[in-house]
């Protein structure tokens, strides 16, 4: 087994912090006006406000327990460790991995998923590399790993070893250099 870190670059702690600090200021109000004597105390309105703090936090909380916490490889997987359901991604079905060049992911859009807050996770698209989910808490050091079917984007702390060990496990895989032209075409 082989573990590697989840590294968060500057931008994710900053954007993290303000996150964390404007979700819980928006439902210490919430929770604050919902006890105020003006507001109803009747229907479902009332209800609703009234369960908004608790619904605030839920989602932060959801967050940050879907977000990548690390990554390891054992003997038959990939694991993109996670406080909740982790992602496993069999090495068997590995067919590609390449170290991915500085702004590869440039143009990316969000399909679903998250950006900013505790990592970048979710299902994106980009010109160059078509679909894939990302799993990831820095902006440089990415690894794809294309398999049967699905394309992933990870961040592992050192990404050169990673793609190295993910070789030496996965009969089937082959490196790919970065930005090279025999790569996969997007799906």
């Amino acid at each position: 087994m082989a573990l590697y870190a989840a590294r968060w670059e500057r931008s994710l702690k900053v954007s993290t912090a303000l996150f964390v600090g404007l979700t819980g200021a928006g439902a210490a109000i919430t929770a604050f006006a919902a006890r105020r004597p003006e507001t109803p105390d009747v229907g479902l309105p009332a209800l609703l406000f009234a369960a908004l703090p608790v619904l605030i936090v839920a989602t932060a909380v959801l967050v940050w327990a879907l977000a990548p916490s690390g990554f390891e490889i054992e003997a038959a997987l990939i694991r993109v460790e996670r406080p909740l359901l982790p992602i496993e991604i069999p090495l068997r079905e590995v067919r590609e991995v390449e170290l991915l060049a500085p702004g590869a992911l440039a143009g990316a859009i969000r399909l679903l998923g998250t950006s900013g807050a505790f990592g970048h996770y979710g299902r994106f698209r980009s010109r160059t590399l078509g679909k894939f989910r990302m799993y990831a808490t820095r902006g440089d050091g990415l690894v794809r790993v294309t398999t049967e079917r699905d394309t992933f984007v990870l961040s592992p702390d050192p990404a050169e070893p990673f793609v190295e060990e993910v070789l030496s496990r996965a009969a089937r895989a082959r490196r790919v250099k970065p930005g090279s032209r025999f790569a996969s075409p997007p799906r």
